[in-house]
């Protein structure tokens, strides 16, 4: 019977889906270990124990780099430099509004800031639910965005958590 408290049992026995009652005597074990003094047989369980922990951690790492390395990269990349041309865009349609607002103000010049909306909104719309919101956000990114990015890229769905990472995190 496997000891459920080792590192690379552990590993395996969340794997099979019994994390919770495992952990719990993971975490009841741990007081009683420190009291205790290793056997012989508990000195080369661990030596194996490490041998497998390693052996299952190298071919899982090995797995995910060969998985997300160019499409996460490419992703993580697109969605930082997207980030950062979004942020500019927001700053000169910001600016833009400033100072149509000031020659509206200071020369009693007319903007037709209704027409401008309707305008964006029959643009932008992309649920045709009359606002501009998340949704609209989403589906632009999915019907123009990511089709480009990822046209021929060999593991779209590394790309696509590259780049939820890189426009969030980076």
């Amino acid at each position: 019977k496997m000891d459920p408290t080792t590192s690379s049992n552990l590993l395996i026995t969340l794997l099979k889906g019994k994390a919770l009652p495992i952990c719990l005597m993971a975490l009841m074990a741990d007081g009683e270990k420190a009291k205790e003094e290793p056997s012989k047989e508990k000195v080369e369980e661990k030596k194996d124990d490490k041998a497998v922990e390693d052996a299952v951690l190298s071919s899982m790492a090995g797995f995910f780099a060969q998985e997300i390395t160019i499409g996460g990269v490419a992703g993580l990349c697109s969605g930082y430099a997207v980030k950062k041309v979004a942020k500019q865009a927001a700053f000169m349609i910001g600016l833009g509004f400033i100072a149509f607002q000031v020659a509206a103000y200071k020369y009693k010049i007319k903007v037709p800031w209704r027409k401008i909306e309707t305008e964006l909104i029959k643009t932008v719309d992309m649920n045709n639910d009359k606002k501009i919101d998340w949704k609209d956000c989403v589906l632009i990114y999915k019907k123009y965005i990511k089709p480009v990015l990822v046209h021929g890229l060999p593991n779209a769905a590394g790309f696509g958590i590259g780049f939820a990472t890189g426009v969030k995190y980076l």
